[in-house]
């Protein structure tokens, strides 16, 4: 009997604990009273001892007076938040049987006068406890009832969305690939027929062909029902000098009040295994990021050794709008962390630029500058 009630005067202080949400709000307070809680389990031991004669002297008052400031806690909390029921039932339901738990407490322990009125209350407290738990826990399961049914019909409606959307996607990637056939058919056609013509226009034919080869291909990856259900990229991998891959690329990305720049430093005899058309989208989005801040000005691409066994592709990003938000944006969008959906939505090309460097073994790092400069950098395994 001894070892039952030490038991359950220790599990009621982490109960009230539980209940006040002692941790999160009260952090010290909640460790010193753990502590408390723990040392009056320890009692459990000595049920049976002279130390079972220490605990009701000392330990049953010390008791009473946590379980009243607990009660205190309920009833300032409760006025503060006056429109918040949970406040109130913990309060009907266990501070007024806790106030007779007290008194029968002290009563036993020789603080107060034993009266008949004292012992007994506490009998029909326990009634009212018990009774108005019950309803609080009917009440309870029929609300997490009540979310439960709420969650699984959003559930249904997200699925049905979900292959809404995969259904739209596929059709969208038939609408597409349509188009581009003709486009590269005709560039054939055409090439084919001119032949004799000047290297200028076939060279622009060449540059339609390969683009719409590429824009099939990323039409290939994203907007298919597989390349949606899988995390992982099909990539066309082959070994290129990374000399030849950013000089084609500052070719054919250079346009008219968009000029990209690349700097190339120790690379000469440099290869790595790529896929061209990925990794090509993967530095065009960061190259794009550059350009929001640039304001026509042009892009400047960095490459040199990194190391033995990688190659560094850098991209400066400075402008006067990129502010602490800016760069908060960016680094979230690489590396993965929960955005806004706006944000996301901005941020989008960057997300997929790691996916792609990711898939090569590479990693995207961000390189604080200055004052509003950062420096996108792309690091690759070489051959």
């Amino acid at each position: 009997m001894g070892t039952a009630n030490i038991i359950t005067y220790g599990v009621t202080v982490f109960l009230w604990l539980y209940i006040i949400d002692a941790k999160k709000k009260h952090p010290l307070a909640y460790k010193i009273c753990c502590a408390y809680g723990f040392f009056i389990l320890a009692f459990a031991a000595g049920a049976t001892t002279d130390l079972y004669t220490v605990f009701g002297t000392y330990i049953v008052p010390s008791h009473s007076v946590f379980m009243a400031t607990m009660c205190a806690i309920l009833i300032k909390r409760a006025f503060e938040d006056i429109h918040n029921p949970r406040y109130w039932a913990f309060l009907v339901v266990l501070a007024v049987p806790t106030g007779a738990a007290i008194m029968i407490q002290l009563a036993l322990s020789g603080v107060i006068d034993a009266t008949r009125l004292r012992l007994e209350l506490h009998s029909y407290t326990l009634m009212f406890h018990l009774v108005g738990m019950g309803i609080i826990m009917t009440m309870r399961l029929s609300r997490m009832d009540k979310e439960r049914v709420t969650v699984v019909r959003k559930a249904e409606e997200t699925t049905s969305l979900v292959e809404e959307q995969r259904k739209l996607i596929s059709m969208l990637s038939h609408e597409f690939r349509t188009p581009l056939a003709v486009i590269q058919r005709s560039s054939e056609m055409l090439m084919l027929r001119l032949t004799n013509h000047k290297d200028d226009v076939l060279e622009r034919l060449r540059r339609i062909q390969l683009q719409a080869q590429k824009l099939a291909r990323l039409v290939d990856i994203f907007l298919t029902k597989d390349g949606i259900d899988t995390q992982e990229l099909s990539l066309a991998r082959k070994t290129v000098p990374i000399n030849r891959f950013l000089q084609e690329f500052v070719a054919q990305t250079t346009r008219e009040g968009a000029e990209v720049q690349a700097a190339l430093s120790r690379t000469t005899g440099i290869e790595v295994f790529i896929d061209e058309t990925l990794m090509g989208l993967a530095i065009t989005n960061l190259a794009e990021t550059s350009r929001r801040f640039a304001h026509g000005a042009p892009i400047h691409i960095s490459t040199h050794r990194h190391s033995e066994m990688r190659v560094e592709i850098s991209i400066p990003c400075r402008g006067d709008e990129l502010d602490e938000d800016e760069i908060a944006m960016i680094s979230d969008a690489l590396f993965r962390r929960d955005m806004e959906s706006q944000s996301l939505q901005r941020a989008l090309g960057l997300h997929i630029s790691q996916r792609i460097v990711v898939a090569h073994g590479g990693s995207i790092t961000l390189r604080q500058k200055g004052a509003r400069s950062i420096e996108l950098c792309l690091l690759l395994p070489c051959e």
